[in-house]
């Protein structure tokens, strides 16, 4: 299974998550494809994905996040 793939499994549209969890997340598939780069959530738009900062309420904090938002692909909008 691709990074994209992986990730579009586990983060569908409109996914609200912490800039911690992600960068954990990018960190644990980056480890497991044997690439040698620290991650960062913002990393997550290499791979299909937009991110708007938001604020996300974890018990009584609010934490960064991001909501993700895919990308559209250039040949969707192709009529065959």
């Amino acid at each position: 299974m691709t990074i994209i793939q992986e990730l579009r499994k586990l983060y569908r549209n409109g996914t609200r998550v912490t800039n911690k969890e992600l960068k954990a997340t990018l960190q644990e598939i980056y480890d497991k494809h044997g690439l040698k780069e620290t991650a960062c959530a913002t990393h997550i738009e290499r791979f299909g994905f937009d991110a708007k900062k938001c604020k996300i309420r974890d018990k009584d904090k609010r934490r960064d996040g991001l909501i993700l938002t895919l990308k559209k692909q250039e040949n969707e909008n192709k009529l065959d």
